[in-house]
């Protein structure tokens, strides 16, 4: 369709699987005797390559698997307009905003173009680019709980990346932040990725999806400062990020067992369905405890944990700190001796309740090599099938 002409409609509707162009040097407006006028996709994937004025609110309505791109101007004139719907809306120019604003309610908001005003994320996915590609804030990018940012990572150079680029305010109070690697892209430790800017930023994503390879995570700890993103290394049972697999990892994989919510090592980036898949087979369980009490069964040194799982080629430093002083033979074992930080993190887990005491074997009396973890590790499984934890 072509129009020439300044043409004024209430609502437009895409009831088609062709694809529908809308272009021309004319322009088509939006104005409802209702104050809200209302572009819907039912299916298909649809173009406006003319101009687009809004002279009321408007929802832009997209089913899902269905697309609409805006890839000329497009006015808001003070309105907001409102994504709803499954599918996709794609920005691939410029979204005057002129005091308004856009509204991410549902489904997928993307493309390469500059929203000039401001975008609330507040149920939608976020998707930079058109794999990959820069998508522009001229104001305020808001994202709440219900929502998600999406950035496709394949290789090092800016133009292999998705990017976010927000004048002022990047203000996140929870969602997810999804990590996607894309066209074979395999990061090394040390990679960096700028993909985000911004005026000022603050908040923090509930969770960070998506693993940048084996044996490596996604330190965020720079994103609300820089704006970057790194692939450093980690190893799986290393839980509290100081690349030594050891005692003080105990506690904070049982919490992470636990309660996953409440894992949250303090100043480092660890995702406990990575580090603690001790087994690498995808899932973070039960399995893992007789995994990691495995790797503690051999003499404390430097090994490897291929030994015990193929899967798993990783140097595996063992902490040799004596463990014969960890309980002694005192009528309450609520007060044992303890010989550092980490055995105390570990009676906290292990001792917590009385009644439970005899479950756990005596352990007086060790050698400075032998390891206490798989009678702690037999102790905490009992308790879990009995559902005392």
């Amino acid at each position: 369709m072509v129009t020439d002409t300044a043409v004024t409609v209430k609502d437009i509707t895409f009831d088609n699987a062709n694809t529908y162009v809308i272009a021309g040097s004319g322009s088509v407006a939006l104005a409802s005797d209702t104050n809200t006028s209302t572009i819907s996709v039912l299916e298909g994937s649809h173009k406006f390559q003319t101009v687009v004025n809004l002279s009321n609110a408007t929802d832009v309505d997209v089913a899902a698997s269905s697309s609409l791109a805006f890839n000329n101007a497009l006015n808001l004139g003070g309105n907001t307009l409102t994504k709803t719907g499954a599918g996709t809306m794609n920005i691939n120019n410029i979204l005057n905003t002129g005091g308004g604003s856009v509204v991410a309610a549902a489904g997928i908001v993307s493309g390469n173009g500059l929203i000039d005003g401001n975008l609330d994320n507040s149920g939608a996915t976020v998707a930079p680019g058109n794999s990959p590609g820069t998508l522009s804030v001229g104001g305020d990018y808001t994202q709440a709980a219900d929502a998600s940012l999406d950035i496709e990572i394949g290789g090092t150079d800016a133009s292999q990346f998705d990017q976010l680029n927000v004048t002022d305010t990047l203000a996140i109070t929870g969602g997810n932040l999804d990590l996607l690697l894309t066209d074979g892209f395999v990061p090394t430790p040390g990679d960096t990725f700028d993909i985000l800017d911004f005026n000022s930023a603050g908040g923090a994503f509930d969770e960070i999806n998506g693993t940048p390879g084996m044996n490596m995570a996604w330190d965020a700890s720079d994103l609300f400062t820089t704006g970057e993103l790194s692939a450093i290394s980690v190893l799986r049972g290393d839980m509290d990020g100081n690349l030594l697999v050891n005692l003080g990892d105990v506690s904070l994989l049982i919490q992470a067992l636990v309660d996953r919510t409440s894992y949250e090592p303090s100043g480092f980036p660890l995702d406990a369905d990575f580090n603690g898949d001790v087994n690498s087979n995808g899932s973070f369980d039960l399995g893992d405890l007789g995994a990691f009490s495995a790797l503690f069964g051999i003499p404390a040194s430097t090994s490897s944990l291929a030994s015990a799982s193929a899967e798993a080629s990783m140097a595996l430093a063992v902490d040799e700190a004596p463990f014969s002083t960890i309980l002694n033979t005192s009528a309450s074992l609520r007060t044992p001796v303890l010989s550092s930080e980490a055995e105390v993190a570990l009676r906290d887990f292990v001792l917590a309740d009385s009644d439970e005491v005899s479950l756990l074997p005596a352990m007086t009396g060790l050698s400075p090599r032998v390891s206490i973890m798989p009678q702690v590790l037999s102790w905490f499984t009992v308790n879990w099938n009995r559902g005392g934890l």
